[in-house]
């Protein structure tokens, strides 16, 4: 945990490391939900941070996950595929088309 001022970080990249180790698994499909105001939108940020295009090695080299033998092993690889699924924005559509 780093202290900023009046700002806390918690290092949630732990959740890269399990990920890492489900890869090639029947455990492999995942889907983060969590109660209101957890940080569903922070760890899907972080998750396409890490596995998504662009280089993000020096972002990730000096948190938890470096820690972990092969951290960089699916770092920017094409195994992952994101889907951002927000329900708040179904059920707007949602109420919409019932509307129409």
């Amino acid at each position: 945990m780093l202290w900023a001022k009046e700002f806390i970080y918690v290092d949630k990249t732990n959740m890269i490391a399990y990920i890492n180790s489900v890869v090639k698994t029947k455990q492999k499909y995942m889907c983060v939900s969590r109660p209101r105001r957890f940080g569903k939108t922070m760890a899907v940020d972080m998750l396409c941070a890490y596995y998504g295009k662009g280089e993000s090695r020096e972002l990730f080299a000096d948190r938890k996950i470096s820690e972990c033998e092969n951290w960089n092993k699916y770092i920017k690889t094409k195994y992952f595929h994101f889907i951002r699924f927000f329900i708040k924005y179904v059920k707007f559509v949602a109420d919409l088309w019932h509307r129409v």
